[in-house]
């Protein structure tokens, strides 16, 4: 066998660190599907929904926020306009903007859970609000996963020790982390259009 031939068969299809986070991120879905499902089931169960005593989801504002959040996804695709060292800074820019619209929603959804909570709803109160408190939970969790990762990102754009292809390759950082931000962005409106509905 040539030594092309080798590096050919070598050669992965998808890359071992994108291989890793599709895998987890699969995983993450099946997660989120069963909390979904179990809200889905255990709604349709209850003869009143929401309970009479439990404060209502306050829709707009997360309607709102919904937007926020996607626009936090948009800014960090702006980034791949400017791949080339000149440019770094514009991306570290974008980079900014989009961890900037990421905590604007976390911040945004934890005056939301609060007020819920303020008037009355906790994770103790049955179905409603245990259901809800661990779907917008787990989902918060994810954000603080993400905005932290976009923080350390955009250090790495800022650091011109680190080659074009490592950042902006098809396995780059840049890709790895727009592809779980992606997913924390496309949970979201599941979880609004199932949960606040």
């Amino acid at each position: 066998m040539s030594t092309a031939d080798l590096e050919l068969r070598e050669r992965a299809i998808v890359p071992k660190n994108m291989f890793g986070l599709i895998l987890a991120l699969c995983v993450e879905v099946m997660v989120f599907s069963g909390l979904l499902t179990s809200f889905v089931v255990l709604k349709y169960h209850q003869v009143v929904w929401p309970p009479v005593d439990q404060p209502r989801f306050p829709v707009y504002v997360t309607a709102i926020n919904t937007l926020i959040i996607i626009f936090s996804g948009i800014a960090w695709n702006r980034i791949f306009k400017f791949k080339d060292n000149a440019n770094r800074a514009e991306a570290a820019k974008f980079a900014l903007i989009s961890v900037l619209f990421m905590m604007t929603f976390f911040v945004v959804q934890g005056v939301e859970w609060f007020m819920l909570f303020k008037h009355g709803l906790t994770l103790s109160d049955g179905v409603y609000g245990g259901i809800f408190c661990t779907i917008i939970g787990f989902h918060a969790v994810h954000v603080v996963i993400a905005i932290i990762t976009l923080l350390i990102t955009r250090n790495k754009i800022l650091n011109t020790n680190i080659d074009d292809v490592k950042l902006f390759g098809s396995d780059g950082i840049l890709n790895l982390v727009r592809l779980y931000l992606w997913f924390v962005i496309g949970v979201w409106p599941c979880i609004f259009a199932i949960v606040y509905f």
